[in-house]
């Protein structure tokens, strides 16, 4: 019995995963949806173990690489390091380095088994890039590594678009995943029933999906945002990207749903302001995920690269409603934008935040 069937033998492995870790032992190409502690990192790191060679493991958000390396080179013994940024140039050309030598000598056992490198690097960096085209040029890339993309949540317009920008056609599919969209559902039909409402999104894509989603299952009546929506057009809800959305103005707005993180506090106080006006009680819910901020991250570098002034300044303004989700005073935190609030209300009041909630428990 070799190691992968003594573990499939020996613990319990629910299938999505039994079955990305096989096709990947088998080098076939995957895409895998899970939800945010769904087991995507065993998929492949548990096959690296298994199988000679390096794996090259490619995500855009530093804090998730550091925990990674600590959490399976100090916990479980799996020898990794990485490539990113803020490397000094010496550090950076020993790991090159020693993937370099690697593939030259096709080492079983190199010093490293997971190789982690933010998007930026496969980009800007010429080493990397020349170790990469050539095992392109020698027929290894595709060929005899397989491809897995991993995401928690992807609607099916960005499921094609990730597949077709992969050049994967004949990978192997694999969802493990609660419907996306039924937190939302269960929101409007239990708590806001035949009440007008916006729901926000970062892409038209996600808005037009979204609409599709409510309208043909749910059976709430609901429109995309568009240049030719009146505002006493009589529908539920609204799903609007933030720059759309800002044109709204409709009076009778009881809700505001955010279904992904704002780039910005200042965003999120202006997405908000668009319930109430006409001067009724209205609320405002963030369905807030950890997965949120890494999207987040990437339409940053896509749309500002990655070392412009403006991409820091979006970055730090990202964090800020980052913690603002996670774990910062909600209260504190929006009282910077005008606000006054005695301090002591913050957490002692008769109606604290979420987080001073979570924090005192």
């Amino acid at each position: 019995m070799d190691a992968w069937d003594f573990l499939v033998h020996n613990f319990h492995f629910p299938s999505p995963r039994h079955q990305a870790c096989k096709a990947s032992v088998a080098k076939q190409d995957c895409f895998i949806l899970m939800p945010i502690g769904g087991g995507k990192s065993l998929c492949y790191q548990l096959p690296t173990t298994l199988k000679p060679g390096v794996t090259v493991v490619i995500s855009p958000l530093l804090s998730l690489i550091q925990d990674q390396i600590i959490t399976r080179t100090l916990k479980y013994g799996i020898p990794s390091t990485f490539l990113n940024s803020q490397q000094t140039s010496a550090q950076a050309a020993a790991v090159l380095q020693e993937l370099r030598q690697a593939f030259r000598e096709r080492k079983d056992k190199p010093s490293h088994k997971l190789l982690y490198v933010t998007p930026e690097m496969i980009v800007v960096n010429s080493s990397f890039l020349k170790i990469l085209k050539g095992l392109h040029r020698k027929g290894l890339l595709l060929i005899h590594f397989p491809v897995m993309a991993l995401t928690a949540t992807a609607t099916q317009p960005v499921c094609e678009d990730i597949l077709k920008a992969l050049r994967i056609p004949h990978n192997l599919v694999i969802f493990k995943t609660m419907e996306p969209l039924k937190q939302l559902e269960e929101l409007l039909k239990k708590h806001f029933a035949n009440l007008c409402g916006i729901v926000d999104c970062l892409s038209k894509s996600e808005c037009v999906y979204i609409a599709k989603y409510l309208n043909d299952k749910c059976g709430i009546k609901t429109v995309y945002h568009h240049a030719g929506l009146a505002a006493h057009q009589r529908v539920a809800v609204v799903c609007a990207t933030i720059a759309f959305g800002m044109g709204i103005d409709k009076p009778d707005v009881r809700f505001v749903t955010h279904n992904a993180m704002s780039k910005s506090i200042e965003s999120y106080y202006q997405e908000s302001g668009r319930a109430a006006r006409d001067n009724l009680p209205a609320v405002s819910i963030s369905l807030y995920a950890k997965k949120d901020f890494s999207q987040v991250v990437c339409m940053l570098r896509c749309g500002q690269g990655c070392k412009t002034k403006i991409f820091k300044s979006a970055m730090a303004q990202a964090r800020k409603m980052q913690q603002y989700c996670e774990f910062k005073c909600q209260r504190q935190t929006l009282c910077v934008l005008g606000e006054s609030l005695n301090q002591k209300d913050y957490k002692y009041g008769p109606n604290p935040c979420d987080n001073c909630l979570r924090a005192s428990s």
